[in-house]
Order: structure tokens, then C-alpha cells, then sequence
């Protein structure tokens, strides 16, 4: 019988190497497995859900061996996540910490270098009870009495899994060790804990350095990071401790955003009607969704113009998607119900035809705190002026010198007067090191005085765009 990889052969080398699985009459399928008959074939690679999925669980299994030898344990689950995969593991006596992870990335190398190949096998139930006795729960549970599954053996490992895989391990160009976590089999604290060892890999050297980056510039630009108490380029805003988890303590600069945004949302209060209920006040909220799929109705759609994005102040996003666009949960009542449609790519084959949007809810303002956490990721902690709670530093050339200090002073109370969040550095760094200071902390305008802004009653004014 024919293979679903000699068939993508014989249409090119090229796509065979990059497949990952096949689509047998919609199952998923091995490439390597026997077609029973005529069906449809389908082939996916990397970029399909399907097969990064099939990819990571693959991976999976590598990181298992891996484990294996590193702390001698047994593989309980190895299955593919939507951020990569994971394996969980018994490790008696010790915990996984990142500085086992070099190792065990170290000890996945052999295992793809040797292009170690996925051989599915089928096995009566009672010969996997005998061969995984340690998998005891999951066989008496999902495999029916009477009746065989499938078994993937791969290198030295054999595990109890109804796959599919990709060909062999050498697919696996790129692999990295992410972190680690613990529970309790079956979430019960009467049991064992268990050691979940989380990963991710790439058909691609460049997808993981690429990923790496997505990381790097992820950190730089988490709200936990830019706004806990300074350190290097964090701005003092805000910060969190155990005593009370889930509160947000303000610190002062952090409270000028907090109020500004405060400010906002109670305008939007003013204009809603509000009831006094048991000593608290509730308030009918406005439900611009109609008014959004109205928008959306009012002329011809094409699914080239998808998505689309509608939102105003205070209120709910929403986002009009074709159901190809989306990956999470969504919203199919209210397309209906406005009998919204958008013409689809094939139009040609039948002009009449018109396909449903989904539609999309992102409520963002709900909470300060949460908008503020958007906003600080959004903006990378680069405040734009308006909401900037560092808008301007006045720096004196020579605080020493109490004129200039004077000066300064001055200056930075004009500005307060008109409104702006100022401070004022007179501290004894060297001027050089004060503007490095500014740059960090993210002020968007330096006014520097000196002697010569003194007598002329000036201002030497630096801002962040320049020095960005």
C-alpha cells in the first residue's frame, strides 16, 4: 500500500522534508503509516495547527528520553500544549530547577542526531497492563476490555500513545528546555507529586532564535518588570507582594497614571445612569455591540478587509474575524442575529454565496488596573506625553552652586504650575550620569540650566525622541 510520504516524494523532495503528518478522510495519520484504500489526502507541515501540534508531542517524547536518563524516572504524559509541550515525570527525591535544563537539552541532542524513527505498534489490552504496569490508571480507564491501541516505540523508549508522530527525530532541527513545575497525580494532594518538565522546538534554527527574541522582548516589555521598584531600566510605578496577592500597590509615580486614567473613566460615569442599591451605587452600563454589527452591515464585506477592528472609549472592542482568524472562543449568536455576512475568497465560484463573521468581545477599560498593565506593555514603558507620569527632569549643570540649584528650582515649579508631572535631580552625579539617569527612568523632556540658561533665563531642553 501506498505511504503518505512517497506520495509527497513524488510531487517534490522538498515538500516531503518539510512535512510533519498527514490528514487521512480528516485523521490525522503518520506519514509513514499505510493508506487503506482511496481517500483524501491531506499534508500538513509546521505551520499548520495540526502539525505543531504533532510536532510538539513528537518533541515530547525526545524530552522524555532526555529525562529519563537524566533523573531515572518514567514518562507518565507527554503531550503537545499551545505554547510547545511538556512531559511529566516520578522524580523520587528531588525537584526539577533550571540548572538541570542545559542538561537535558544537552541530552536531547543524540536523540535527534540519530534521526531515531516513530514505529507504531498495536497492543492487546492485557499485554499493556503486563508492559506498563506503572500506567495502570490510564490503560483500565481509556482502553476498553477486549481491545488493542497503539504503542510508539522511538530510540531506547517505548510508550503507551495513540500518536501520530512525525517520521524520525532528525525533524527536530531546534530544542530548548523552558521551565518546570510540580502537581499532584490526578490533582489529588493525597498523591504523589509529580515533576512537569515544559519545552518547545522548530523544524528551524532561525524559529528558535526568533522565539528566543519574542522572549527577550516580551520581558523588556512586561508591566511587572517596568513597573516594580528601579532596577537598571524598571520606573518605580507600581508593585505586588504576598501579603495581599492580587493587589496593586501605587507607588507615587505610578498613582499620576492611576489618577489620570481614574479621571478618564469617571467622565465616562457621569454620562451613565446610576442606581443607589443597598448603600452601593450600580450603574447600567451601554452595550455598543448592536451598534458595532450595524457598522459592520453597512455596506458589502469582502474577507479581504478581515479582520476588522471597531472600538471607542470605555466601552467594548470587537473584532470581526473570518472563523480561519481565530483560535479561542468566540462569539456566533450575534452575526446570526444581524444576519451579517462577507463575501468569501471564493466569490467567483458563486457570486451569491456569503459567509457568517465571527465576532469577537475585548473589553479593556473594565479594570484600571488591568488597562494600566495593557498600557505599560503597549508602550514598553516609553509613556507617551499626555499620560507620562515622568514628563519632564530638570537637571542643573552644577547643583553645587546654589544659584543654579535656585534656578532650577524655579524652572521646575513654572512647569509644575502649568500642569506638568516634574521632578528636578540635584543630586551630586556628574551631569553625564544624571542624563543616563533621565534616559532610564523614561522622562520624556530634560530641561538643563546652567549658568548661561541662568542669565538668560532659558532652558536647554533634551527629549526622548532625540536620544531614542
Amino acid at each position: 500500500m501506498a505511504l503518505p510520504l512517497d506520495i509527497a516524494k513524488e510531487i517534490s523532495k522538498g515538500l516531503a522534508d518539510r512535512l510533519v503528518i498527514a490528514k487521512v478522510d480528516g485523521e490525522l495519520w503518520d506519514l509513514e503509516r499505510p493508506l487503506k484504500g482511496s481517500c483524501k489526502l491531506e499534508l500538513q507541515d509546521f505551520e499548520r495547527p495540526e502539525g505543531k501540534k504533532v510536532f510538539w508531542h513528537s518533541s515530547a517524547h525526545v524530552l522524555g528520553e532526555a529525562a529519563e536518563k537524566h533523573y531515572g524516572c518514567q514518562l507518565c504524559l507527554g503531550p503537545p500544549t499551545d505554547e510547545g509541550f511538556f512531559c511529566e515525570k516520578a522524580i523520587q527525591d528531588r525537584s526539577v530547577v533550571p540548572a538541570d535544563y542545559p542538561n537535558l537539552e544537552t541530552l536531547s541532542n543524540p536523540a535527534t542526531k540519530e534521526k531515531q524513527k516513530f514505529e507504531r505498534l498495536v497492543m492487546k489490552k492485557e499485554d499493556l497492563l503486563e508492559m506498563f504496569a506503572h500506567k495502570k490508571h490510564f490503560i483500565e480507564t481509556k482502553v476498553p476490555d477486549g481491545t488493542s491501541t497503539a504503542v510508539y516505540r522511538c530510540g531506547p523508549m517505548t510508550d503507551l500513545c495513540i500518536g501520530p508522530h512525525i517520521p524520525h527525530t532528525g525533524r527536530i532541527k531546534a530544542f530548548m528546555v523552558t521551565k518546570s513545575s510540580a502537581s499532584y497525580w490526578l490533582n489529588d494532594a493525597n498523591n504523589n507529586s509529580l515533576q512537569h518538565i515544559y519545552g518547545i522546538s522548530f523544524p528551524d534554527t532561525k524559529q528558535l532564535k526568533e522565539y528566543k527574541n519574542s522572549l527577550a522582548e516580551a520581558a523588556k516589555r512586561d508591566h511587572r518588570n517596568i513597573g516594580k521598584v528601579r532596577e537598571k531600566q524598571e520606573q518605580e510605578l507600581f508593585f505586588w507582594h504576598d501579603l495581599s496577592p492580587g493587589s496593586t500597590f501605587a507607588l507615587p509615580h505610578g498613582a499620576r497614571i492611576y489618577k489620570l486614567v481614574e479621571l478618564m473613566k469617571q467622565h465616562y460615569k457621569d454620562d451613565m445612569f446610576v442606581l443607589d442599591v443597598d448603600k452601593d451605587k450600580f450603574a447600567l452600563k451601554p452595550m455598543n455591540c448592536p451598534v458595532h454589527c450595524l457598522i459592520f452591515d453597512a455596506r458589502d464585506r469582502s474577507y479581504k478587509e478581515l479582520p476588522i477592528r471597531m472600538a471607542e472609549f470605555g466601552d467594548d472592542t470587537h473584532i470581526f474575524c473570518m472563523p480561519s482568524q481565530i483560535e479561542s472562543e468566540m462569539d456566533f449568536q450575534l452575526p446570526e442575529w444581524f444576519k451579517l455576512k462577507y463575501r468569501g475568497p471564493d466569490v467567483h465560484e458563486d457570486p451569491e454565496r456569503v459567509t457568517r463573521p465571527v465576532m469577537i468581545y475585548c473589553a479593556i477599560l473594565g479594570s484600571l488596573e488591568r488597562f494600566i498593565g495593557i498600557l505599560t506593555e503597549h508602550t514598553a514603558g516609553k509613556w507617551p506625553f499626555w499620560v507620562s507620569p515622568r514628563q519632564a527632569l530638570v537637571v542643573p549643570v552644577a547643583a553645587p552652586f546654589p544659584l543654579q540649584k535656585d534656578y532650577a528650582s524655579e524652572v521646575a515649579q513654572r512647569l509644575q504650575d502649568s500642569g506638568l508631572f516634574v521632578d528636578m535631580d540635584n543630586g551630586e552625579n556628574t551631569l553625564p550620569k544624571k542624563i543616563r539617569n533621565s534616559e532610564t527612568a523614561q522622562y520624556n523632556f530634560i530641561p538643563v540650566v546652567g549658568e548661561e540658561e541662568m542669565k538668560s533665563q532659558s532652558v536647554n531642553v533634551g527629549n526622548r525622541e532625540d536620544r531614542d
